[in-house]
C-alpha cells in the first residue's frame, strides 16, 4: 500500500493575514513611488516659482562688486536676477523693497533665503522690478548664512 501524502489546507485566518500583508506591501511600494515622483515635480515647481518674479540688486554699502556677487549667489540659489547696480547714497541697513500687490509668500521667500528681514512696500511705483534688494553696510552679517551656503555650493560643482 502506498501512503498518500495529505495536503494541509491553510486555515482561512492565515489566508486572510497573508492577503492583508500583500496588500500592505503593495500600498507601501505605491506610496514610495508616488512620493518620489511628487518630490521631483515639487523641485521643478520650486525652481519655476523662484523665477516667477523680477529681482533687482542694488549696492548701497560702498564696496565694489557687491551687487554683482550677491546676484551671482541668488542665481546659484535658482533665482532670476534681472538687474544689478549701485545706489548713489550709502546706507548702513540692508532692506528689501517689493511692489505693492506682490504676494507676501514671494517676499517671505526672498527674505528667508537672503537673511534680510527689513522689508518695505513700494506703494508709489518708483521701483521697476517686483523685488529690489538694497545691500547696505550690514549685508555681510545679515546674509552670512546665505553667502556661506551658496558660495560653497557653486565651488563644489
Amino acid at each position: 500500500m502506498t501512503k498518500k501524502k495529505s495536503k494541509k489546507k491553510l486555515n482561512p485566518f492565515y489566508k486572510s493575514v497573508i492577503f492583508l500583508l500583500f496588500v500592505i506591501l503593495f500600498m507601501m511600494i505605491v506610496s514610495l513611488f508616488l512620493r518620489f515622483t511628487h518630490l521631483l515635480s515639487r523641485k521643478e515647481e520650486s525652481e519655476a516659482y523662484r523665477k516667477s518674479f523680477t529681482i533687482d540688486v542694488r549696492n548701497a554699502c560702498g564696496d565694489k562688486g557687491v551687487a554683482s556677487y550677491f546676484s551671482y549667489l541668488l542665481e546659484t540659489a535658482d533665482f532670476d536676477v534681472i538687474n544689478i547696480g549701485n545706489l548713489a547714497k550709502s546706507t548702513k541697513m540692508s532692506y528689501i523693497v517689493y511692489k505693492e500687490g506682490l504676494p507676501q509668500r514671494k517676499v517671505n521667500l526672498i527674505s528667508s533665503v537672503t537673511g534680510i528681514d527689513s522689508v518695505v512696500v513700494d506703494s508709489t511705483g518708483t521701483y521697476l522690478f517686483d523685488v529690489t534688494i538694497v545691500l547696505g553696510g550690514n549685508y555681510k552679517e545679515k546674509s552670512a548664512l546665505f553667502i556661506r551656503r551658496y558660495s560653497d555650493k557653486k565651488e563644489r560643482k
